[in-house]
């Protein structure tokens, strides 16, 4: 996907804190938490070698809103549905939706406290 779209900045979720559930508690956070670190740092390691800036946006409840105007939806199997607007949208197309929304938002402010100092 680097290769070929050739992005400028790569956006992606903060991820939640691991999941106490399960059997065995300590191995499934640390094997969660090595997952996790591994594929962001190996992402990050990719973005660097193609001088492609890497954003980490605020991850909470990215996956519950609407991307079109930012309602609470609910999901309806692979299917995301807005409860506000109506909107029917795959469920990952509308997350990665919120994901890039958050993370121009998030450009957009630092750019403005860059100019008023």
């Amino acid at each position: 996907m680097l290769e070929t779209e050739k992005p400028g900045t790569v956006y992606i979720p903060g991820l939640p804190a691991t999941s106490k559930a399960g059997k065995n508690k300590k191995i499934n956070a640390s094997v969660s938490m090595w997952q996790k670190s591994y594929v962001k740092s190996r992402l990050a390691r990719k973005c660097r070698e193609r001088s492609i800036e890497l954003t980490e946006v605020f991850g909470k409840g990215i996956s519950s809103q609407c991307c079109h105007c930012g309602g609470v939806g609910v999901k309806e199997g692979k299917i995301f549905r807005c409860g506000s607007c109506g909107r029917r949208a795959p469920e990952r197309q509308n997350t990665a939706r919120n994901v890039l929304n958050r993370g121009i938002a998030l450009n957009n402010r630092q750019q403005d406290c860059r100019q008023e100092k």
